[in-house]
């Protein structure tokens, strides 16, 4: 570590910074103090090389260590007014003034520890951003964004006290994305999805993953119904091993929830179906507001590539209690699913491969 650490300190003092485009620092992991020695000279080499007219700044740290306070002063007096691309990872960045950032394209933070006002600080300024990135930011509680013109991609993952979104941005804001046409969505909280009251006219691709005990795949008829222009949706439930009302164990009649009549899906794929009485009720939702449906497919396995796929020629093994849900999966939908089914529709009901699956030395 000294040795690389002495080789990159004489390259960077011996060299004057004009013409630097881009700068990369990716440092690994960090156990011990003892390896934490190249970044106290990381102030001395973003200074000899972050001049005006550079375009992409990326330092990513990593480890429990890695306790480095970037050097925002680095961003002010002009310096930043060329920067496009800033990726920043595993480090303090505490800007104390407006930043002023105008060519700025994309801003990436990962574990980075930054409050909420100083990233308001950041933003503000920041009028060409098109994509921002926030992952594992955890002292921000309400994310403002401002009237970002040209901000079209939005991505706030696994920041865990994040609570509201605010934005003003006309291309992304809460709960009302005008122009947005693909969307990914991702929550294993045991909450119901609120009521959808904004619609999402030009969404087309809808990707929604969900766990939970006490999660009411019903509540995602509003979220459903509000996209009518919906193309693909693709719904990958989590496995909670047990939890859920069967379908085969409540004899009550099936809940239908009248919604609003696609003209346009053309495709769904449910991942991880089971017996689940809410999840067979709103398939069945499903296949009587899609009248353009042509294909829905209903994978009772966790949705990973089959043996003839894989590289290793095997698919991936699965629990005895899975493979026992995925059996009543398959009965369900003989019996709830395919009597709804229009002769229109390909439905694929997708089991455990018998090739794979057949001996118990499989399991796990």
């Amino acid at each position: 570590m000294r040795e690389f650490t002495s080789k990159v300190d004489c390259i960077l003092k011996r060299h004057s910074g004009i013409g630097v485009k881009t700068l990369r620092f990716k440092v690994g992991d960090i156990h011990s103090v003892k390896d934490c020695c190249h970044l106290y000279h990381l102030d001395s080499w973003l200074h000899s090389a972050v001049k005006p007219g550079i375009e992409e700044l990326d330092l990513t740290l990593s480890g429990r260590n890695a306790k480095y306070n970037f050097p925002c002063s680095l961003l002010y007096g002009g310096t930043g007014d060329s920067l496009l691309h800033l990726v920043l990872a595993s480090c303090h960045f505490h800007p104390t003034e407006l930043l002023c950032l105008k060519s700025l394209t994309r801003l990436s933070l990962a574990k980075v520890d930054i409050l909420e006002d100083e990233l308001e600080f950041v933003l503000s300024n920041s009028f060409s951003l098109e994509q921002l990135e926030l992952r594992h930011c955890n002292n921000i509680v309400c994310l403002k964004i401002p009237c970002l013109q040209r901000l079209s991609s939005l991505e706030v993952f696994a920041c865990s006290f994040v609570q509201v979104i605010e934005s003003k941005a006309p291309n992304i804001s809460n709960f009302s994305m005008p122009n947005l046409e693909a969307l990914s969505i991702c929550s294993c909280e045991v909450v119901n999805t609120p009521i959808v009251n904004s619609k999402f006219l030009h969404l087309k691709v809808l990707n929604i993953i969900v766990g939970g005990h006490a999660y009411d795949l019903l509540s995602l008829v509003s979220f459903f119904d509000s996209s009518p222009s919906l193309e693909t949706f693709t719904l990958n439930v989590m496995p909670v091993h047990g939890g859920h009302v069967s379908i085969f164990g409540d004899h009550l009649d099936l809940t239908m929830v009248p919604g609003h009549h696609h003209d346009k899906l053309k495709h769904v794929e449910i991942i991880n179906f089971s017996s689940a009485k809410n999840l067979i009720e709103f398939t069945c939702h499903i296949l009587l507001s899609a009248r353009s449906l042509e294909r829905l497919t209903l994978d009772t396995t966790l949705g990973f590539p089959r043996c003839s796929a894989s590289e290793s020629g095997k698919c991936l093994p699965m629990r005895k209690d899975a493979l026992a849900e995925a059996h009543r999966a398959l009965l369900a939908v003989q019996t709830y699913i395919k009597p709804n089914v229009p002769p229109t529709v390909e439905l694929k009901a997708l089991g455990p491969c018998s090739r794979c699956h057949v001996e118990l030395g499989l399991y796990y």
